[in-house]
């Protein structure tokens, strides 16, 4: 190509098959070359659409495990299996009037088990946090004034160090710690051990109480200790729930905002 590319440039004498056959080589240089570059710039355009893509997609999961703007009391039942969490979620809801948010992950988990037998791995604790902040941040908007949850992506977190080697996602540890609630209920193992097809380490319950209690102290959260009959425990809890409600201005109430939208309508029929 060399040859003929300086041919093409610089015969002046010969014969003109020379000349054609220079040209052409010259041609099918040139060919060459813009093919290849062509080759590098869809290459280097797949890449950057690829990063485009990844870019955004992790946005998109970065804003999913966050929480939605609402004044409200947030308050996570947080703690070991079987310690009294949804029974006291239902318990705090009904007192209050108000509504409480599931543990999305026993959901989730339920129907793996439930299709495959298949118990959880280290690749669905992202989907189970996303899970949970989307359905928390549903009912968050039909909550009056206190929104009770019975868990929240801080004990995700705790499960992921305990079971996984101390592995934590990026993502998900960066968001246990941004989202904010006003008090933590941590419940004691001094319940009866109810067996399903999820809950393991029965013989480790204190050693996973221990886990979930530094996970508090590590990361500086406001809770209290509840220990004790269902009845005890509710005690404590309104006991704390209700200082802080008093020391809280303008919290969002759905049934407020609904009676409100009521009479707005009332009055312009």
């Amino acid at each position: 190509h060399n040859h003929g590319y300086f041919l093409c440039r610089n015969v002046v004498n010969g014969k003109k098959e020379n000349r054609k056959l220079a040209l052409l080589d010259c041609g099918r240089h040139h060919f060459s070359t813009l093919v290849f570059l062509q080759r590098i710039y869809i290459y280097k355009f797949s890449i950057f659409r690829i990063y485009i893509y990844c870019h955004f997609w992790l946005l998109r999961m970065e804003k999913e495990l966050k929480q939605d703007p609402i004044n409200l009391v947030k308050v996570v039942l947080f703690g070991p299996e079987s310690t009294g969490k949804t029974t006291l979620s239902k318990q705090l809801a009904r007192h209050y009037n108000t509504v409480w948010t599931p543990e999305f992950a026993r959901e989730y988990l339920q129907k793996k088990w439930n299709n495959e037998r298949k118990t959880c791995e280290i690749s669905d604790l992202v989907p189970i946090a996303i899970g949970q902040m989307r359905l928390e941040n549903k009912l968050a908007k039909r909550a009056d004034k206190l929104l009770i949850c019975d868990t929240d992506l801080l004990e995700t977190k705790v499960y992921s160090e305990e079971y996984y080697g101390g592995f934590v996602d990026e993502k998900l540890n960066k968001a246990s710690e941004e989202n904010q609630y006003d008090l933590y209920l941590l419940t004691y193992v001094d319940t009866p051990w109810e067996e399903d097809d999820l809950r393991d380490r029965p013989g480790r319950r204190l050693e996973m109480f221990t886990a979930f209690e530094n996970a508090l102290k590590k990361n500086q959260k406001n809770y209290i200790l509840l220990k004790g009959d269902k009845e005890t425990r509710l005690k404590v809890a309104t006991a704390a729930i209700d200082e802080i409600i008093r020391q809280k201005e303008y919290l969002f109430s759905f049934s407020e905002s609904l009676t409100a939208k009521e009479q707005k309508v009332a009055v312009k029929k």
